[in-house]
């Protein structure tokens, strides 16, 4: 099968990717962006942590020396780069064993300035970040205003600027790759309109990030005297500013025919506000939103190979419009994510709680089985028994007291005498093995007599009770009684422990004959 590595040759196949990456200009270029990228990541990733309140107390770091902060930066940086580490010294090896000495210095020089130059930026960030002024926007006598949709962008270019660097650099690739996909084909619209969607969904994780941003931050901004057709403006105007780039490569690649401009504007307006409308209607429930995702790439392909896209962009955004002004005061996307959030944690509880019941009472039935297996079979040494349907009375306190001053368990006195009051219901013939099961009589409070004459054996027969066990399942108390006649009989209370999954008799208690 394509693409498949043998086992075999797992190691060979490694090794040959890992001296590609050093023993060419190319390759090492390759390597060390991959580290740039991963490092930069971890950087930002990092850097969000901390402004968060409950990591103020690195701040603290800042009053240590120059030399102090920065040995701990790199400590911590080393084990968030240990991924690298790895193939740092994958790759010093290889370059070794081959005699790359300039492969070999190139990595350690590298990833030092990349280990340095993050424990260098955080040490700053820390140390100086109390001495931050607010950035000149523009020269003093000229004011800039923020309008009401730039929010948005100015957040996206703040706190998540490597997410919108990487949404941008993904989208390009795959336009491009669609149009050497379809070379053959010639740039023509159809062609565009394929690479243009595929530069959509590039962007439907920003877009779930931009809704949620609104929803944190700029959910006081319904109570703002701004119509809602303006607010629809605010949304196409960022949606126009986020496709920029894919717009510009896409006249450049029609070699600017007007038509496939206009196409090409229109789809991606449409495209983006089907994202963020498709959000509202799933209330932001990511595994919907994503099924919803490939049903819009199967209709919008269908549409571009239909030659109806221009009808189809038309329609979409008209209906998302229309959905957008007739809803946008109607849902409370914060309030729903709450009672969503909270119903998910409220229904993960009980169906925790429901699977540790159902696993608690799946286990006890089969430890009962096992027990009462290994009682007759080990310690009254026959193979089939009579037994009384209905069990004992409870384990009597005093009783009780005895076997948890002999052995120390997770039971009390009172948890062992509740369990053995709750837990009486009748015996039923797939819970005993190898054992005859005879009719309770209440009159009598014993076996009924034509029930004991219809089995054949007139000479007694035994009484269980319900075991009690530990909660780590180790120990089991049981009650076992023989009825001889009337008056004629013995009984005990049993502790048994579990040894190597096979439960052996410890001690008796409570022993008794009449």
């Amino acid at each position: 099968m394509f693409g498949v590595v043998d086992p075999s040759q797992l190691i060979a196949y490694h090794t040959a990717l890992l001296l590609a990456g050093i023993s060419s200009p190319l390759g090492m270029l390759i390597v060390f962006v991959s580290w740039m990228l991963y490092g930069v990541k971890a950087h930002f990733f990092i850097r969000q942590k901390m402004a968060l309140a409950q990591y103020n107390f690195i701040n603290e770091t800042g009053t240590l020396e120059k030399n102090a902060q920065l040995k701990l930066w790199m400590a911590f940086y080393c084990v968030i780069l240990l991924p690298i580490i790895i193939y740092v010294f994958a790759l010093i090896g290889l370059s070794a064993y081959h005699h790359l000495f300039i492969s070999l210095i190139c990595i350690v020089i590298v990833f030092s300035a990349l280990a340095f130059g993050l424990s260098f930026l955080s040490y700053r960030s820390v140390t100086f970040g109390f001495l931050k002024q607010d950035r000149q926007q523009s020269i003093s006598f000229i004011k800039i205003k923020r309008p009401y949709y730039s929010w948005r962008l100015y957040y996206l270019l703040n706190e998540q600027a490597l997410m919108l660097v990487m949404c941008k650099v993904l989208s390009l690739l795959f336009f491009k790759g669609m149009l050497l996909m379809f070379t053959d084909a010639g740039n023509n619209t159809q062609v565009l309109l394929v690479a243009l969607l595929t530069s959509v969904l590039c962007h439907a994780v920003l877009m779930f990030t931009l809704l949620k941003f609104e929803i944190d931050y700029l959910n006081f901004s319904k109570s703002l005297p701004i119509p809602a057709y303006k607010r629809l403006l605010g949304w196409l105007s960022t949606f126009a500013i986020i496709l920029l780039p894919e717009w510009i490569f896409l006249s450049i690649s029609s070699a600017y025919n007007l038509y496939s401009i206009i196409c090409g504007l229109l789809f991606g307006l449409a495209g983006l506000f089907f994202l963020l409308t498709l959000l509202y209607m799933v209330k932001l429930n990511m595994d919907i939103y994503l099924r919803w995702i490939l049903f819009f790439f199967c209709i919008s392909m269908l549409s571009i190979l239909t030659h109806n896209h221009l009808l189809f962009s038309s329609v979409l955004l008209g209906i998302c419009a229309l959905y957008y002004l007739m809803n946008f005061d109607r849902i409370d996307l914060k309030l729903s994510l709450f009672f969503i959030i909270s119903g998910a944690i409220f229904s993960g509880s009980c169906n925790q709680r429901s699977e540790n019941v159902t696993s608690n009472e799946t286990r006890k039935a089969k430890e009962t089985y096992n027990l009462l297996e290994s009682y007759i079979k080990a310690d009254l040494k026959k193979d089939s028994i009579l037994v009384l349907q209905a069990p004992p009375k409870f384990i009597t306190e005093m009783c009780a007291s005895k076997i948890v001053k002999f052995k120390k368990s997770d039971l009390s006195v009172e948890e062992l005498v509740a369990q053995s009051q709750s837990d009486t219901t009748m015996w039923s013939g797939h819970e005993f093995p190898g054992a005859h099961l005879l009719e309770y009589d209440q009159k009598t409070n014993s076996a009924k007599s034509a029930d004991l004459i219809n089995r054949g054996d007139k000479n007694g027969y035994y009484v269980f009770s319900r075991p009690v066990f530990s909660k780590d399942f180790n120990f089991a108390i049981l009650q076992s009684a023989f009825v001889c006649g009337p008056r004629c009989g013995q009984g005990e209370t049993i502790l048994f422990e579990k040894k190597e999954r096979t439960w052996h008799r410890l001690k008796s208690f409570c022993r008794s004959v009449y």
